[in-house]
């Protein structure tokens, strides 16, 4: 018996030869996106998630009074962190808390030859020395005394006394002086001892508002920033020409916050 044979039309035959066609491109191309999506997720884990770009070390310059050592245990880097990932800021935050002598803080990302982080510190130089007791402290612009502080030779930095704290909390960190006290005392200085015709042996804050300068001849002069710094100056040339007190006796003192020489 002769098998039966069939026969597609022609146009039917055409139809499916085409589809075939056409698939195969559309499945090439499905792999490749299967494999840039594989490559991109290993480049991807190599970056981020691999031990290859952990930090390998950190090296720490610009510290003169403050010791590395001190820097690393408040570093806080975890174990085998990512050199992409890490976010300086937090670090740079504990820093300033436990260091109030830095002023700048730079953190520069290093990944040859090896992964690494260079920290750049900039230290506080001090605008005024603020003395407590026996222990002189450096004072910056913004009033807050950063570390105790001993001047270089040949450094001229004016000193203020300080007046007393409370010796269970540390000053460090702490404002204790006016930015605006530190700009009245340096402006009324060389001014009082033109006025006085006599030196100061040393300049004391009263308070946060309140200071005095102790003249050579031991008479004390005092002034405050709440008024305008040209009143007290021109007040002081009124009261001792008046007066006629320019050899003042010590153990008075001119107030200028009340404008009055008060007799002791």
């Amino acid at each position: 018996m002769r098998k039966r044979q069939t026969y597609k039309h022609p146009k039917v035959y055409y139809t499916q030869t085409r589809r075939a066609k056409e698939r195969k491109p559309l499945q090439k191309s499905n792999l490749l996106i299967l494999l840039s999506l594989l490559a991109a997720a290993l480049i991807a884990w190599v970056l981020f998630f691999s031990p290859v770009f952990s930090i390998k070390s950190v090296f720490i310059d610009g510290a003169e009074k403050v010791t590395k050592e001190s820097i690393q245990e408040q570093l806080q880097i975890p174990k085998q962190q990512n050199i992409f990932l890490f976010n300086e800021r937090p670090m740079a935050s504990r820093l300033y808390v436990a260091f109030p002598l830095l002023q700048t803080i730079t953190v520069e990302k290093k990944l040859f030859p090896s992964q690494s982080l260079l920290i750049h510190l900039k230290e506080k130089k001090p605008f005024v020395l603020w003395k407590i007791k026996d222990k002189t402290y450096g004072v910056d612009e913004k009033g807050i005394l950063f570390a105790e502080y001993l001047p270089a030779d040949g450094e001229n930095l004016l000193t203020i006394g300080g007046y007393p704290v409370d010796e269970a909390e540390s000053p460090i960190g702490q404002k204790l002086c006016n930015p605006t006290m530190i700009e009245y005392i340096n402006l009324f200085l060389p001014k009082v001892q033109a006025i006085m015709k006599q030196g100061i042996t040393r300049v004391e804050a009263i308070d946060t508002h309140d200071f005095q300068f102790i003249m050579e001849k031991g008479l004390a002069v005092k002034f405050s920033i709440d008024k305008d710094p040209l009143t007290p100056l021109t007040k002081l040339q009124e009261l001792l020409e008046k007066k006629d007190m320019y050899n003042i006796q010590p153990k008075q003192y001119i107030d200028l916050r009340n404008e009055q020489i008060h007799l002791l």
